[in-house]
């Protein structure tokens, strides 16, 4: 997924799979030039491992920044590596330049 943030900037949002039912969202973003803007391979949005993060989408703040918007469809609920789906957790995370 990919939106401009109104200045010339594009946000590039996707999900890495990192096995065992284990997903990571990360965010990069370009200038106009293509250059990338942040640490290489982006920044982690989603805040910890465990989780499968589905239908996520991004919103530029219209600062520079991003929302980055998802829902958590599995979770680890009690730490012993059982998952299981919750489909409830709606989260929203603002990432800044």
């Amino acid at each position: 997924m990919a939106i401009s943030d109104g200045d010339g900037n594009t946000f590039v949002g996707w999900n890495a799979w990192l096995g065992s039912e284990m997903e990571r969202l990360y965010v990069q973003k370009l200038n106009s030039n293509g250059d990338i803007l942040w640490p290489a391979n982006g920044v982690a949005a989603s805040p910890t491992l465990g989780s499968v993060y589905r239908h996520f989408t991004l919103a530029a703040d219209g600062a520079g920044g991003v929302y980055v918007v998802w829902r958590t469809a599995y979770i680890d609920l009690n730490g012993d590596g059982d998952t299981a789906e919750t489909d409830k957790d709606l989260v929203v995370y603002s990432m800044f330049a």
